[in-house]
């Protein structure tokens, strides 16, 4: 079983231990993460599973340079949305780590998306909804202001992405709808998962870093068992009727491509170019 990579964040963990598990040995494989952000683990993993060709997207400059720099030597490339648009990638295997709930045009994201992934590929979509519960304790006013800022911009960031200014732009993802556009663009969801439990994020952080590996472990099995054995349908809370979801705001879908959008004639081919 692949190692714990991510400390302090159980969705992220799940989803690479899920993807290293299923790499074939010494075999060659492309790997997208779809909003990489900074490069986060991805170092340390490439180093550990040579036969991955790396390849990420990220809008933001300063991000997308910290990333390069991270990534100097390893068989990595990060790419903006005008090169991802002129190229396929016939991605083995797609990663989105809390990127949904920051994109207005979801369509559009999710089309490139399936655009980029190989016939057999695997998609793993994550989001996350903790943007959109602030921490707010009316015995602590120095949580007001902070509560109160990130309340006013979820209820702005609509309003100005509709006049065009996107960057800023967060806004929940409410499970029925995600699930029925991720259907109409040809996805077949094979798992939902729920994790991060909001106070095994907070206990991570008041650990020596020698313990966090088993930290880890105990975090996962904790978070597989209650999604296997204790998991239950209600009234949506937050957008999704989950039990699960009240406590753990991170959900993450494996998708692959539903059989009917494969038909002959319209299956990625393989990408010419290549990571470096």
């Amino acid at each position: 079983m692949p190692g714990a990579y991510w400390w302090g964040n159980a969705a992220k963990s799940w989803v690479i231990q899920d993807l290293l598990g299923r790499l074939p040995a010494d075999t060659p494989c492309v790997v997208f993460d779809y909003g990489c952000g900074d490069g986060g683990y991805w170092p340390q993993i490439l180093r550990d599973y040579p036969q991955i060709q790396w390849w990420g997207f990220e809008p933001n400059q300063r991000r997308r340079q910290q990333a390069q720099q991270q990534l100097v030597g390893l068989p990595a490339k990060i790419i903006g949305w005008c090169e991802l648009e002129q190229i396929q990638l016939n991605a083995d295997f797609i990663v989105s780590f809390s990127v949904l709930e920051h994109v207005y045009d979801r369509r559009q994201y999710l089309l490139m998306a399936k655009k980029q992934l190989a016939s057999h590929g695997i998609f793993y979509l994550n989001y996350d909804d903790g943007h959109f519960r602030p921490l707010l304790d009316l015995h602590q006013p120095s949580t007001w202001l902070p509560a109160f800022k990130v309340a006013l911009h979820n209820w702005l960031a609509p309003l100005l992405a509709r006049c065009g200014y996107v960057a800023p732009f967060q806004q929940r993802i409410i499970q029925a709808e995600i699930d029925q556009l991720l259907s109409e663009l040809g996805w077949h969801i094979q798992t939902s998962f729920y994790s991060n439990l909001e106070c095994l994020k907070s206990l991570i952080k008041t650990l020596p870093d020698a313990q966090k590996d088993r930290f880890m472990e105990v975090w996962l099995d904790l978070e597989k068992t209650l999604n296997r054995e204790f998991r239950r349908s209600g009234p949506p809370c937050y957008g999704d009727g989950s039990n699960l979801w009240r406590v753990m705001p991170s959900r993450t879908l494996i998708l692959t491509h539903s059989p009917e959008s494969l038909t002959p004639g319209n299956e990625p081919h393989p990408v010419t170019a290549t990571a470096s």
